[in-house]
């Protein structure tokens, strides 16, 4: 939707709404323009929908309606708290004003805003009177997607249809070619450097023992216990600082989302989960490098160096 330019004349939505399989058609205007909120000047996203309609509106609200009425509009509530505004207050949108009737929720960008009016105030700000940008469709129970977009390609051929999955992959691609790879390839430059500072760390702790180890040794310990008391001593060290370095992330995450509402901190289980295996298996590799060789040391070296 954002490098995309497209417009779907308003009579083909009878046609689709025709199509075997379909429940619901919802015509959605959308363009992008100047937002003036309060004394503050922002690139906005314009969403236009029906009063009535059952998709394309805000999908989470923190106040108000998600639908609005002619001269009303919905306004991010990160955008509307940064102004002091309230529902009811005014926003100008292009050359037009219209009253706030909801803040929502999810719908603010680093870059942009996204603002919802009525597809009759967009088509008057945007001149495209007969046509949409979008339409929206869903489908009747026990229909896949798959099939239905099979179905509205073959009998409405004037228009490129999408399954919910496709279009945001769509736009995935295009974000990542607008500068995604730099942030992944840092990310994981990030991560081998974080990677190596561990393992240098435990490495070190590990070898600084050694004098102890092998007066373990000396005094009877044989190799598996050697073995079992350095894995141990690893695997606590990590665990830790694992869990300290995740809790700071989430305080962290808290706050930027406090700070900076615009910007999203996403803790999963599965990456996390997956970074603490990586984490840990690097850590036993750094601590049993120099315990294998202080297990093939002769326990006398030991004090003889001492």
């Amino acid at each position: 939707m954002h490098m995309a330019n497209s417009v779907v004349p308003l009579d083909l939505l009878g046609k689709v709404e025709q199509v075997s399989g379909v429940d619901k058609v919802e015509p959605v205007a959308f363009f992008s323009g100047k937002v003036n909120v309060g004394k503050k000047e922002v690139i906005g996203y314009i969403a236009g929908i029906g009063s009535t309609a059952e998709m394309g509106g805000p999908w989470r609200m923190a106040a108000g309606s998600p639908s609005p009425e002619p001269g009303e509009a919905v306004i991010p509530k990160s955008l509307a708290e940064s102004q002091k505004l309230r529902i009811g207050d005014r926003v100008q949108v292009l050359e037009k004003w219209f009253k706030i009737s909801g803040l929502s929720l999810e719908t603010e960008g680093i870059a942009t805003n996204f603002i919802v009016m009525n597809i009759k105030d967009a088509h008057s700000l945007h001149s495209q009177q007969g046509a949409a940008n979008y339409l929206l469709v869903r489908a009747k129970e026990g229909n896949s997607s798959l099939e239905l977009t099979r179905r509205i390609e073959e009998q409405v051929p004037q228009i490129s249809v999408f399954s919910r999955q496709v279009f945001a992959e769509n736009d995935r691609q295009i974000a990542i070619q607008m500068g995604m790879d730099i942030i992944k390839a840092m990310s994981v430059a990030a991560m081998v450097i974080g990677l190596m500072v561990i393992m240098l760390t435990i490495y070190t702790a590990t070898v600084e023992k050694s004098r102890e180890y092998g007066i373990l040794k000396a005094i009877g310990a044989g190799n598996f216990q050697l073995f079992g008391v350095v894995l141990i001593q690893s695997l606590v060290s990590t665990l830790t600082g694992f869990l300290v370095g995740t809790a700071v992330t989430w305080g962290v995450s808290k706050l930027v989302a406090v700070l900076t509402p615009k910007v999203y901190i996403l803790l999963e289980p599965a990456p996390v989960g997956q970074t603490f295996l990586l984490i840990l298996g690097m850590a036993l590799v750094a601590s049993l490098l120099p315990t294998w060789r202080i297990a093939r040391t002769d326990p006398m070296v030991v004090f003889s160096k001492s």
